[in-house]
């Protein structure tokens, strides 16, 4: 982040709107990068095209920030972030970006942050386009802020089925990102006889394991199938596994990886 640290600096930025007050131009500084977190360069140039009138200047803003985001369009956003539950419902939803140290960032954090928001607030009728509209203007903002190209990739909703206990595993990130955020994620559904809440925990927490099975091996059993494999590396198979660790007539109804920036399903 800039900041404004010298008296040029201060000369600058008033005579980017030709005031002789340089507190009251510093103060309108401060508060449209506060507002925007644009460059102070670019700052100045709205307050010369636009004078001290917040609202024009956030406009001028965005469309300068706009247009960079239009032409980085062709750039690959390979890195990003996942975010991932089973709880209230199974889905994974992706987010690109160009850099993983961008994927770090608060900005991108917090974007994500959002998009998991809007999808938990219109359940699982949301869409990943409904996603886009919604935080159009924030993408923009991102990506502009960062210098990136920044996406909302795509996104599986999986199901609600009464005798189905979904799961899920995130590969977490580091220590700046959320819980459940990550660059690889599992979902998996296990249909199940189970009676009552105590075995349908069970079956919850069997449907985790598996999950958790699945990122720790990807690439480990490539053409394999699930129920061939053996359990995290042990002798017992994962059908096997399964029958073991949720009962008899557990059987496995979905299973999805997602590796960030890779073509998923």
């Amino acid at each position: 982040m800039f900041r404004v640290r010298s008296s040029f600096v201060l000369a600058s930025a008033a005579a980017a709107t030709g005031s002789t007050n340089n507190s009251n131009h510093l103060a309108f500084v401060k508060e449209l990068r506060a507002r925007t977190e644009a460059p102070l360069t670019e700052v100045m140039s709205a307050m010369k095209e636009c004078g001290q009138d917040f609202d024009k200047c956030i406009e001028w803003l965005k469309k300068r920030g706009a247009a960079r985001v239009v032409k980085k369009s062709t750039r690959d956003a390979r890195q990003g972030l996942l975010v991932c539950s089973h709880k209230p419902f199974g889905y994974i939803l992706e987010a690109n970006c160009e850099t993983d140290f961008a994927a770090r960032s608060p900005n991108f954090v917090a974007l994500v942050q959002k998009a998991q928001s809007v999808l938990l607030s219109r359940g699982q009728s949301a869409t990943v386009d409904d996603i886009r509209s919604e935080l159009s203007g924030d993408i923009t903002h991102v990506g502009s802020t960062l210098g990136e190209r920044i996406e909302l990739a795509k996104m599986i909703i999986l199901p609600t089925v009464n005798d189905v206990y979904y799961g899920s595993y995130v590969h977490t990130f580091g220590a700046n990102v959320p819980s459940g955020f990550g660059t690889l994620a599992a979902l998996v559904g296990l249909q199940s006889p189970a009676k009552n809440d105590e075995e349908g925990k069970k079956v919850e927490v069997a449907a985790c394991s598996l999950a958790r099975h699945m990122a720790a091996t990807k690439g480990a059993y490539l053409n394999v199938p699930l129920m061939k494999q053996n359990f995290m590396g042990d002798e017992i198979s994962v059908s096997d596994w399964v029958v073991k660790a949720a009962g008899e007539g557990t059987l496995v109804k979905t299973d999805v990886l997602f590796k960030c920036g890779e073509e998923n399903p």
